[in-house]
């Protein structure tokens, strides 16, 4: 199963952010290492994980599905990297 990155913005009025939370989570093992980005552990295609965000949004608001490399650096916290590394073979070359 590969690893996803998903982003999303919301716009007001009507965000519903506990509907694309439920959406993202039911597409496999997931975290949320910061504000609006998620990593999935997803045996779907990131077209399936793309429809379903999209149904749990408004028409207004934006998302982005893509498979992780192994080329990544930044600031997270402890257990964001741990999940990560724990998935490093996933990772596309």
């Amino acid at each position: 199963m590969p690893i996803y990155a998903i982003s999303y913005d919301l716009h007001s009025p009507g965000q519903k952010y506990q509907r694309v939370k439920k959406a993202i989570e039911s597409c496999g093992d997931s975290i949320k290492p910061m504000e609006s980005f998620w990593l999935v552990d997803s045996n779907l295609t990131y077209s399936q994980i793309s429809e379903k965000v999209r149904q749990a949004h408004d028409a207004n608001d934006r998302h982005l599905v893509m498979r992780m490399s192994r080329e990544y650096q930044g600031w997270l916290t402890q257990d964001a990297w741990d999940w990560i590394n724990r998935r490093q073979h996933k990772l596309a070359a």
